[in-house]
């Protein structure tokens, strides 16, 4: 059972179980939070068919089925998106504040458009008032005067930030990212560095038989820009070598 919350959750469950018990247990809380939150996911969504569009029990389990998966994938990508790299990447804090609030806004919305699902089919099935002629606006009013059913949306929204909350704060400090930072990178560092010696030595061949072209000889070795690569986050400072007016004036004497 604890195999199916860590990867509802979004982790690798080799690398979890190599992990300390605190990774574990806050990887099963968001499993089980996930797990309550798709499950009002499809509730609510089946309200709305139910209630708002009376459709036949079939379109109705198929639109519940269709949308409720929908929504709870792009719930499920954007909490994920949110964990720490596991790799070394340039930091570009424009496009990640903007990314970063773009996946806010599709979650508060979430929240906000489920409550109120769930809302009205709380109304639908627990009232005395028969929701005959609700239309979609009502989605938005529905609540007006009854204002224990407010708690619902009030709930449902905290229950879908907290799993965000949980995932973005465990930060690199964490064990399960570290290990999970270590073996990433070395699996990335060893084909890397297999793939630079095949090349290498592929020119190495390739120059042996072929020396009457001198410009072949450039490809023999690799000339690195960045100080880390492969992931290519830090570029070398270029010491470039002034020359004097005279050699600018004899270009054959560049080097």
């Amino acid at each position: 059972m604890r195999y199916f919350l860590w990867k509802l959750a979004g982790a690798d469950i080799q690398i979890l179980n190599k992990s300390g018990k605190k990774s574990q247990f806050l990887f099963s809380v968001i499993g089980v939070l996930l797990f309550l939150i798709f499950f009002l996911i499809y509730f609510g969504v089946f309200g709305l068919f139910t209630v708002v569009f009376k459709s036949s029990l079939i379109f109705t389990l198929f639109g519940t089925l269709v949308i409720g998966f929908l929504i709870s994938t792009i719930y499920r990508i954007n909490m994920i998106s949110l964990e720490p790299n596991p790799l070394p990447i340039k930091d570009d804090k424009t496009s990640k504040i903007l990314s970063n609030s773009i996946r806010y806004l599709t979650i508060g919305l979430f929240a906000f458009f489920i409550g109120k699902f769930i809302e009205i089919y709380c109304m639908y099935l627990f009232s005395t008032i028969r929701l005959e002629d609700m239309k979609i606006t009502l989605i938005f009013n529905t609540s007006k005067h009854l204002l224990s059913l407010k708690l619902i949306s009030l709930i449902v929204f905290i229950l879908f930030i907290i799993p965000i909350v949980l995932a973005n704060r465990l930060k690199t400090g964490n064990e399960f990212y570290r290990n999970r930072f270590k073996i990433y990178s070395k699996i990335v560092l060893n084909h890397y560095n297999e793939t630079k010696n095949i090349k290498e030595k592929s020119y190495a061949i390739l120059y042996n038989e072929y020396k009457q072209y001198n410009e072949i000889k450039k490809f023999k070795s690799h000339i690195s820009k960045y100080e880390d690569e492969p992931f290519n986050t830090k570029l070398k400072s270029l010491n470039k070598k002034c020359q004097d007016s005279l050699t600018f004036v004899h270009l054959s004497n560049w080097k």
